[in-house]
């Protein structure tokens, strides 16, 4: 029975912490999802027959079997769900970490000479590669306008 009474506390805790939390952390979608889940283990702990009969209703046969099932079935849901947050996250943060770099990169060589690689033209026909060197203008000059400073997208030799 005490066991029965801690489970209604921690029920009613978790009610009480959903409820004073933002609209802006916690979804209204979820809230209510969360209150139905509440609602029903309190309805669990305090008749077990409602969870056996609805076992017994799907073709299982015990109550603790159905909501084992139910368990594990969230559990695989929310450890994807998860995967494919973390997922989404790290490929943003890569994105926003490179481009954070070409920006230091402008920053910091702005002013300074860098070289880059250009067909020489008295090599006439022949494919030999020069370095010359290449002024970092102006504070102005967008990043993909100058050979020095390149996106992520472009490469080698797709310069002008």
């Amino acid at each position: 029975m005490w066991v029965q009474i801690v489970v209604i506390l921690v029920v009613l805790w978790v009610l009480w912490f959903v409820a004073r939390q933002p609209p802006s952390t916690i979804s209204a979608l979820k809230k209510v999802g969360i209150v139905a889940l509440m609602i029903a283990m309190i309805v669990s702990v305090l008749i077990p027959q409602v969870t056996t009969a609805a076992a017994n209703a799907i073709g299982i046969g015990r109550g603790a079997d159905l909501l084992l099932y139910g368990l594990t079935v969230a559990f695989v849901v929310y450890a994807l769900t998860q995967y494919t947050r973390a997922q989404a996250n790290r490929r943003v943060m890569y994105q926003l970490g490179r481009r954070l770099a070409l920006l230091d990169a402008a920053e910091r060589y702005r002013g300074r000479l860098c070289h880059t690689s250009t067909t020489s033209p008295e090599a006439g026909s022949s494919e030999e590669t020069h370095r010359s060197i290449a002024p970092i203008s102006t504070s102005d000059e967008r990043e993909g306008d100058h050979p020095c400073i390149s996106t992520s997208d472009e490469r080698e030799g797709d310069h002008p």
